[in-house]
């Protein structure tokens, strides 16, 4: 009962760090484009703190599957390709977590990095349906100089760097995550 009520505690606090990450993009468009990498920081902490207290495969799973089911229960989440993409890097994080030694800092870093990409899935559509997301954007912001700001990083080298940004954020959130609790752990 008390594994099952930490996985359940950790899965929230997770969820709602992401949301709270989100919440920056309303200061600008470069926050609202790279608010996941920002918030890949602070969801660093339940993310290592379950994968070092529950090795077990399949636990890097519970991160992807509580971001996809609560974002498709508040119709934050409707794009096919966010779905597949959120899928997708649950799944590469599983595998990561079962190749590298399950609990070890390197292995658990690693992990940790592939799980803080989920929330940038859900901003897959500004580079694969730009007009949709242009249009979403001027919309939710009342600003077309908004969502002009957000275009100018609806390229590949903008998705590239938002990837690279939230692997190296959620390594070393993961790692201080580790120094920080390292006798609780």
């Amino acid at each position: 009962m008390k594994k099952t009520l930490t996985i359940i505690g950790l899965a929230v606090m997770y969820f709602r760090i992401a949301c709270a990450g989100a919440f920056l993009g309303f200061l600008s468009p470069v926050h609202w484009v790279f608010s996941s990498a920002i918030a890949a920081l602070f969801t660093a902490i339940p993310v290592t703190i379950l994968l070092r207290k529950y090795p077990f495969r399949g636990i890097s799973l519970v991160f992807p599957a509580v971001y996809l089911i609560a974002g498709l229960a508040m119709g934050e989440i409707s794009k096919p390709e966010v779905v597949i993409a959120i899928i997708a890097v649950g799944m590469v994080a599983e595998i990561a977590h079962s190749i590298l030694t399950p609990g070890s800092t390197k292995g658990t870093g690693i992990t940790c990095a592939v799980i803080s990409c989920v929330s940038a899935c859900s901003l897959l559509p500004l580079w694969t349906r730009p007009d949709w997301y242009y249009q979403g954007a001027v919309e939710e912001m009342g600003s077309v100089e908004y969502a002009e700001g957000l275009m100018k990083f609806s390229n590949p080298v903008g998705l590239t760097a938002l990837i690279a940004l939230c692997l190296v954020v959620g390594y070393i959130g993961s790692i201080l995550t580790e120094k920080i609790f390292k006798n609780k752990l």
